[in-house]
């Protein structure tokens, strides 16, 4: 068992912080001959064992004629497949501004994309996958095509449906913006609606994002004006009734103040539609929020407002977002890591209720880098896109080439006993541990699964101080005692005592792991130590800080709670 001096502890009397998830990054991928200003990563989509990932400015056919990206998920990880482009490359056609794919079709917007000689009409590229290659198979074009409708500028995939979003369209004035349907019937791709407000305005920039669902389709207009404020922004509502696609509705913020850019991202699963607002004033100014809408009648009802459990000023929450059933990704522009923004939350949906169960932070964000901009998610799959990274070009501070990041959740797990308000020194950490001599609180999250007979657990601690001691521990109960300059969340209790993993040293990251085997490793303890199917484990680790803020010599991660199965 794990001997911890009574002479360090001391009881904290506030309540551990609310569950964020356990999760661990598994892979940083980037393009093949990526150059400056490509911005691999601001469109990404995933579907199985397939990823897109859009780079709209790449320029190797022509200045920022477009390119994006497929690859498929092997033995070895993500490996590139295919680097597909436009039939009829054109510079500033922007390919890969926006992608999505489902199954073995995929999209690819162009909102740059030349029509019939005129610039900028936008064009959506139809793919389908034939084995392992990707071939286009259609461009799809506005029926009533005109210069600067930029379609493309947002895709989604629904079945045998694609709509896409040309915020340029101007049929009431400059960038009123509309949203085309297209169907496939029998191999053949055709219009089959164009969707516009029924009180579009110049400047609403409808389109920006859209979401489709079977027979209900969503447009958000960042800029819509709702009669006494300018650039509110709204969601319009559309269902299939027939042949024809009626608006039903229009969606606002509850709480309206100007360029909060509702609509800015939006998600839709089988009961609640999702609109993310990232400069919204809900939390506090500038935090951003994403509004749950459900239906349990004829039309959407607020059910929700969510924000982070870190929530800070200036945070951007709801820059994107990505649905995959109960689970949703929301994008953030935070200050997280300084001075590169940007961070991912989870949530996941439980009896009608949306709770936040993760926070995704890529591990080698540099200055001037920028994450929270696009995401995708499948299953426990969770794909960010980073295309503000600079690593085709690393002396450049603004290369921007891009780059994209896979995260894996560990279902049955959470996180929890973030360093909060009570600290031992005032080094608080909104997401992990107190903060240590790194200037970040180390975080302990989890990979794999949580099924006792696979014993394919593994827990990752990162943002220790390099090549630090340390000690893994893990009890049945939860508590919140000061230990050095961190707190110890997991308790003995439930018939067990607190029981010591073995000494690790971190490596020259500050990165250290445990398991898989932790199952196996547990029937060597205690009676009171084994993992069984049906228990829940609390995991914590332990580790050297001479340098540490409050000058104690030690810290901790935060704890992840693990519920195991058979």
């Amino acid at each position: 068992m794990l001997a911890l001096s009574a002479t360090r502890l001391a009881f904290v009397t506030c309540c551990l912080a609310p569950f964020a998830g356990a999760q661990v990054e598994k892979q940083k991928i980037e393009g093949s001959g990526l150059q400056d200003g490509d911005n691999f990563g601001l469109a990404v989509g995933l579907s199985g064992d397939w990823a897109v990932i859009g780079a709209p400015h790449a320029d190797d056919l022509a200045s920022e004629s477009g390119a994006a990206y497929l690859f498929q998920r092997t033995t070895a990880g993500w490996q590139e497949r295919q680097r597909i482009k436009a039939g009829d490359p054109a510079a500033d056609a922007g390919f890969g501004a926006s992608v999505w794919v489902d199954g073995d079709l995929l999209a690819v917007g162009a909102p740059g994309a030349i029509v019939q000689g005129m610039l900028n009409v936008g064009a959506i590229y139809i793919f389908e996958r034939s084995g392992s290659t990707w071939n286009q198979t259609s461009k799809l074009t506005p029926g009533d095509a005109a210069i600067n409708y930029g379609l493309g500028y947002s895709v989604c995939i629904s079945n045998n449906r694609v709509i896409g979003g040309a915020i340029g369209e101007w049929h009431a004035g400059t960038h009123t913006g509309a949203a085309y349907v297209f169907e496939n019937n029998a191999g053949s791709w055709s219009q089959v609606a164009k969707l516009v407000a029924n009180d579009g305005a110049a400047g609403d920039f409808f389109g920006y994002k859209v979401s489709l669902r079977g027979d209900v389709a969503v447009a958000g207009a960042i800029g819509a004006y709702n009669g006494i404020i300018n650039n509110v922004g709204a969601a319009y509502v559309y269902a299939k009734q027939g042949a024809q696609w009626l608006q039903t509705q229009k969606l606002t913020p509850p709480n309206p103040s100007p360029t909060q850019y509702y609509g800015y991202a939006l998600a839709m699963n089988s009961d609640s539609l999702l609109v993310g607002a990232m400069n919204n004033h809900y939390a506090i100014p500038g935090g951003g929020a994403v509004f749950v809408y459900q239906h349990p009648g004829s039309t959407w009802d607020q059910a929700q407002v969510l924000t982070p459990s870190d929530v800070a000023m200036g945070d951007g929450f709801g820059r994107s977002l990505a649905v995959s059933g109960s689970r949703v990704v929301v994008g953030s522009t935070s200050l997280e890591l300084p001075p590169a923004p940007g961070a991912y939350y989870e949530f996941i949906e439980a009896a009608g209720q949306w709770h936040e169960i993760a926070k995704f932070t890529p591990s080698d964000l540099i200055y001037g880098d920028s994450i929270g901009n696009s995401c995708a998610l499948d299953g426990t799959t969770a794909l960010l896109g980073e295309p503000a990274d600079d690593n085709a070009c690393p002396t450049l501070l603004s290369c921007d080439s891009g780059s994209a990041f896979f995260f894996e959740i560990a279902p049955g797990t959470a996180q929890y006993g973030s360093c909060g308000a009570s600290s031992p020194c005032n080094n608080t950490d909104g997401h992990g541990g107190c903060r240590n001599s790194t200037g970040f609180g180390a975080v302990l999250a989890a990979c794999g699964t949580n099924s006792v007979a696979a014993d394919d657990l593994v827990f990752e601690a990162r943002w220790l101080p390099p090549s630090v001691h340390a000690i893994g521990f893990m009890g049945r109960a939860r508590t919140s005692l000061f230990l050095g300059d961190g707190l110890r969340v997991a308790a003995p209790g439930l018939g067990s005592g607190l029981y010591r993993l073995p000494l690790q040293s971190a490596d020259t990251r500050g990165v250290l792991h445990y398991g898989p085997g932790l199952v196996a490793l547990s029937q060597g303890l205690p009676q009171g130590g084994q993992i069984h199917p049906g228990q829940q484990w609390n995991f914590q680790v332990w580790y050297r800080d001479v340098s540490g803020p409050c000058g104690s010599g030690t810290n901790t991660t935060n704890g992840v709670s693990v519920v195991f199965a058979p």
